[in-house]
């Protein structure tokens, strides 16, 4: 996604650079689109272990623990957020 732009991405580049089968990505997923959501879906499950409400940090503390996830997973925001990313 980062080099090519995720609507330009195919299933055939995916996994040529995963080094797996395409009948081993059809096996998890149905699409690109697919494959992304479970990674975002990742990404937002690991969220509110760093910014959940109730918690007893500062708010700075808790700013800062969403700063540290943002870059945790910063190649996947770059991606869908960036210049290049899917509307």
């Amino acid at each position: 996604m980062e080099e090519r732009g995720f609507e330009c991405l195919t299933v055939r580049q995916i996994t040529e650079q995963a080094m797996v089968s395409r009948a081993a990505f059809y096996r998890n997923y149905r699409d690109k689109y697919h494959l992304v959501e479970q990674i975002f879906d990742e990404a937002m499950e690991a969220l509110p272990g760093s910014v959940a409400e109730g918690d007893e940090r500062s708010p700075i503390e808790r700013w800062a623990a969403f700063f540290e996830h943002v870059t945790e997973y910063r190649r996947l925001y770059g991606a869908l957020l960036g210049r290049k990313g899917s509307p």
